[in-house]
């Protein structure tokens, strides 16, 4: 003989089955927690990811300011190293000319001296 389910039976199942659909809502409520989550990460780390690219931006302009910078400042001093050249060049130079024009002014002032002498010792023979 089959046995009839009695009411106890059935409100047993009702009751798995009010569990199981409980257990369902929380695991479905986990798993939209989880998702959420998830896309929150996902938006943050774009963000992170646009930050670091823009900071790499600026570091890389940066970089290339300061070797310009660095590049200028060179040709500047090469150019200011090579203008002190010329100077130092030029006063040795000068300084050459300078101790020519003294030897020359002594040479010139002995020979007048010289004729002065001489200049003396004639007028004195004449008187």
């Amino acid at each position: 003989m089959d046995e009839l389910p009695c009411e106890s039976d059935e409100e047993e199942v009702l009751k798995g089955v009010s569990m199981l659909q409980e257990e369902l809502k929380l695991e479905r409520s986990l798993n939209d927690g989880l998702v959420k989550q998830f896309e929150e990460l996902k938006v943050q780390h774009d963000s992170d990811n646009e930050v670091t690219t823009e900071l790499r931006k600026r570091i890389i302009k940066l970089e290339n300011d300061l070797i310009e910078g660095l590049s200028k400042s060179n040709a500047k001093r090469s150019s200011e190293e090579a203008l002190m050249t010329r100077l130092r060049a030029l006063l040795e130079k000068s300084e050459a000319a300078r101790h020519e024009t003294e030897y020359a002014l002594l040479v010139e002032q002995k020979h007048v001296r010289e004729l002065k002498e001489e200049n003396s010792k004639t007028t004195r023979a004449l008187q």
